[in-house]
């Protein structure tokens, strides 16, 4: 124990002697020196004797100092008030070992005075200073031969003063000894004082006046350190009511001082019970009841504005004379981690739950690492008992690895008493398993009740465990168990840097996509999806050396790093193994299932100096080969990226063109073949681009499919296309309407409000339904055929006439015709352009299906005429309707209204088809 605080709890007993010492004054100022010496050794005896009971054991041993001042005040006092001519001589006294000479004994006692660190004066009721004992106390200002006969009304202010007065008053009344606390100094420089009065014989009192600024300098700045430290500060009474909570406190919890300090805590800052469910309440009381079992505890606290907060604890029992009085609460903010943690373990399903209850472990050791006394906690934590453990080497229970580390963390304390270093060690339980530790060590060496340097160790062994199998899942994918992407790209980074460095040196980069994965999960389902993919991964892996790398990319995307590799043969030696592999069927539990996939590969260059450049030339090598078919491989060539460039460019100024309304409508006549005459028109979308003109179609419209903007851009063909027709309807005063064919794009086949958005453009533009024609082709039905016989249904209803765009092309017409309302077939222009060569097949294929058609009451257009004798031989076959450029071109509206509305309604604006003798030859 410090020797301050030896000091200021003896203190107290040394004024009883003292006051044992002024009853007996008065019998020693009557008699003589003998007598007076006698009476004053049996003071001095009494005096010992009443300290000595009065201390508690364990401060018997420290009190010499103060007791032998008590001794050496009281026998110099006795001596005083005895006069010179009264001292004869004076027997040997009963506590001296030896006979000593009066003068001798009267210098000792003067000299143990003079130890004294507080001042002891005799004052009278009127305040004068009567005599000043010079003691060991020394500060600025205070003499004793100058302050004798003073009045200390000179050094005290009024309400000190009137403190002390009383003090006075009461001890000469009472005749007993009293307690007052004053203050003196002037200006801002000032001291404070603790003073115990006794009253001597006659008007007087002895005063033993002990300095108490630097214990009061002290306590104010261990209050303001409390007040400003940035951690939760609570003191609880036993029965849970707060009685003192620090700024911090205050602020954290929202609510102020008066609102805090009298409130039990479950009235405040507590909730009854944890979002979990746990009984806050009853948990509260029994920290209450038996703090010194909960050293640490994690919760949830409320906060004044009703907010939850997470706060972690450490609890700490209050003892008064060994008597629990109250808990001092230290906490801290640990909201945030405590959320991050949840919805990690939620993520990876890591722990059942998040709050695990710890407690301390602490061990006081030597400066030799000599275990000399361990916590309870440690016997629980460790599987041994404290009598197993005590008198031995703490390195002996660690690993080898911790024992170098340890032993430089005691000699570092020991030579730096005031660090406490944190570090971590492992220590053995009893079973051998090691037990990770997080520890704090702090010097109290010198400090009597401890002589050792004390551990705080906490278990941190959950929490090493726990950080590993992070890093595990930080670099490897949790499906496969192969590096993820982080991992490759690290080690992609890695080789891209060893290029620099070592000549000769090459890699190359397989990126693997599974073909029709997606089918896969629709049909069997994810978790067959998870299993193959695993396989794949292995199979994958099994292709490939110990220093190569494979990894998932994400979804169903593996990308690999050959390193080292000789030539550039060797990656599609890779290849070719993994196309060799995934060929024989995975034996699932739901049978088996055939997997293949398209790789893209790219050799390292010089010009690669980021990872993310290889990835993405693989990744565009690798949708090369997909777009050639499944299963095949492509290598990268720089044209690759300036086509993914361009088709980039061309996605943004596509999506600008819908935004600004850059597209327009051309249309194509549809005509009578024989007489020859239009009877419709095919509207087209044009896009005119403001600085490369007018776009073809082939370059804009699968973007436009692959982006979904075809959706908006075919809305606008339909609207403009059924307005223009419906107003030169209007207008033109024909006996036969023209028609309109619009094309259905796939996408706009899966929109769900088709027939709807048909039917207001219709409304809108007042064209009949009967002369709108919807041309579909196969793939667009091909997919869902199901819903797209009810779409069509819709659509017939609707009055509109359906049309099969390219007819012949697709492996399942018949069976088309057969399920779905078409009224139109539209012969694709490959046939057409094919009649009269290789033995005229293409002609029979023409005839069949005009006959086809002729049974099935649909009616035929011929698209692609572009010769007198495709219209010849078209005329010849009973084909009544066709297109083509033999006739004209897309042009806009306002170029073939003319060619319309200028011939009357028997005439012809284009001549009649040639006769076969006026035909070319086609030989």
């Amino acid at each position: 124990m410090p020797r301050r605080m030896t000091g200021t709890i003896l203190a107290p007993f040394a004024f009883v002697a003292v006051v044992i010492a002024g009853i007996l004054l008065p019998a020693v100022l009557a008699a003589t020196p003998a007598d007076a010496l006698e009476y004053g050794e049996k003071a001095a005896r009494r005096a010992f004797e009443t300290a000595m009971a009065a201390l508690p054991g364990p401060f018997r041993a420290a009190s010499w100092e103060y007791l032998a001042a008590t001794l050496a005040a009281v026998s110099a006092l006795t001596l005083a008030v005895v006069p010179k001519n009264r001292r004869g001589a004076i027997p040997a006294p009963a506590l001296a070992v030896a006979p000593r000479p009066a003068r001798r004994l009267r210098e000792e006692m003067r000299a143990m005075l003079t130890a004294m660190r507080s001042m002891v004066v005799e004052v009278d009721l009127n305040g004068r200073l009567v005599r000043v004992a010079r003691t060991a106390y020394h500060a600025e200002g205070f003499d004793p031969a100058r302050l004798t006969g003073k009045n200390i009304a000179r050094f005290l202010a009024a309400p000190d003063l009137a403190a002390v007065r009383q003090a006075l008053c009461r001890a000469v009344a009472e005749s007993g000894a009293q307690h007052v606390d004053f203050s003196a100094g002037r200006g801002r420089v000032r001291r404070h004082f603790s003073a115990v009065l006794t009253p001597l014989a006659g008007r007087s009192v002895m005063a033993v006046v002990r300095d108490v600024t630097p214990l009061m300098d002290s306590e104010a700045r261990y209050r303001e350190i409390l007040e400003l430290t940035n951690c939760i500060i609570l003191r609880l009474d036993r029965t849970g009511r707060i009685t003192f909570a620090n700024e911090f406190a205050q602020r954290f919890f929202g609510f102020s001082r008066q609102e805090l300090v009298g409130k039990s805590a479950l009235e405040t800052i507590l909730p009854p019970t944890d979002s979990s469910g746990r009984d806050l309440a009853a948990f509260f009381r029994e920290v209450c009841a038996r703090p010194e079992a909960y050293p640490e505890s994690e919760n949830e606290n409320l906060r004044k504005n009703g907010e939850r907060v997470f706060v972690s604890w450490a609890n700490r029992p209050i003892l008064e004379n060994g008597a629990l009085t109250g808990i001092l609460c230290v906490g801290g903010d640990i909201t945030r981690q405590r959320r991050a943690m949840d919805e990690l373990v939620r993520r990876e399903r890591f722990h059942g739950s998040i709050i695990e209850k710890s407690t301390d472990i602490i061990t006081i050791v030597d400066a030799h690492g000599r275990i000399l006394h361990e916590s309870p906690s440690a016997a629980k934590r460790l599987g041994r008992t404290i009598e197993e453990t005590a008198g031995t080497l703490l390195e002996s229970h660690m690993p080898p690895d911790d024992r170098t580390m340890f032993q430089g963390i005691l000699k570092a304390v020991a030579a730096n008493p005031g660090d406490s270093p944190a570090f971590e060690f492992r220590r053995f339980r009893r079973d051998g398993s090691p037990l990770s530790l997080e520890a704090t060590a702090t010097n109290c060496l010198t400090d009597d009740a401890v002589s050792g340097i004390i551990l705080n160790c906490r278990d941190v062994t959950d929490r090493k465990a726990f950080e590993e199998q992070l890093k595990r899942h930080v670099f490897l994918d949790a499906l496969t168990g192969l590096p993820n992407r982080a991992l490759f790209l690290d080690r992609l980074t890695h080789a891209i840097e060893r290029i620099k460095r070592k000549p000769g040196y090459q890699f190359a980069v397989l990126f693997v996509d599974v073909d029709r994965f997606k089918l896969i999960n629709d049909s069997l389902g994810h978790s067959v999806g998870d299993r193959l993919l695993a396989r794949i991964g292995r199979r994958i892996a099994e292709c490939l050396r110990r220093v190569d790398t494979v990894a998932r990319f994400g979804g169903d995307e593996f990308i690999l790093l050959l390193d080292e590799i000789d030539d550039d043969r060797q990656a599609i030696r890779v290849a070719e193994r993994i196309r060799e592999s995934l060929a024989r069927p995975f034996a699932m539990d739901e049978g088996e299932v055939f997997a293949s996939a398209s790789i893209g590969i790219v050799y390292s260059t010089p010009d690669y100096t980021d990872p993310d450049q290889i990835v993405r030339d693989a990744d565009t090598a690798m949708f090369k080969a997909k777009a050639r078919g499944k299963g095949g491989y492509r290598v990268f060539h720089s044209r690759m990226h300036k086509q993914a460039v361009s088709l980039l460019a061309l996605e943004t100024d596509l999506r600008k063109a819908v935004e600004r309304g850059e597209f327009e409508v051309h249309y194509q006549p549809i005509l009578s073949l024989s007489p020859s005459r239009i009877v419709g028109v095919e509207a087209l979308v044009r896009w005119r681009h403001p600085e490369r003109g007018l776009v073809p179609p082939m370059e804009f419209v699968p973007m436009a499919e692959e982006t979904g903007l075809i959706v908006d851009i075919g809305g606008f063909v339909l609207a403009e296309a059924c307005r223009r027709v419906a107003a030169f309807n209007a207008q033109a005063g024909r006996e036969e309407a023209l028609f309109v064919s619009v094309n259905l794009s796939v996408r706009q086949f899966d929109h769900e409000d088709l027939v709807e958005d048909i039917r207001r453009v219709l409304v809108r533009t007042g064209l009949a339904p009967e002369l709108l024609k919807l041309e579909v082709t196969e793939s667009a039905i091909a997919a869902n055929s199901g819903q797209a016989a009810r779409l069509l249904e819709n659509l017939r209803e609707l009055g509109v006439g359906l049309s099969m765009d390219d007819f012949g092309t697709g492996y399942s017409s018949l069976s088309h015709l057969h399920a779905f309302p078409f009224d139109t077939l539209k012969i694709d222009r490959s046939f057409i352009s094919g009649l009269g060569r290789d033995g005229d097949k293409n002609g029979k294929i023409v005839h069949s299906i005009l006959a086809l058609a002729r049974n099935l009451d649909m009616s035929v257009i011929a698209e692609g005429i572009e010769t007198d004798f495709q219209w010849e031989r078209l005329v010849a076959m009973d084909c009544r309707l066709g297109q083509g450029y033999r006739f004209a071109r897309p042009a806009p509206f306002e170029t073939v209204v003319p060619c319309v509305s200028s011939v009357a309604p028997s005439a012809a604006p284009f001549p009649d088809p040639p006769t076969l003798a006026d035909a070319p030859s086609r030989r």
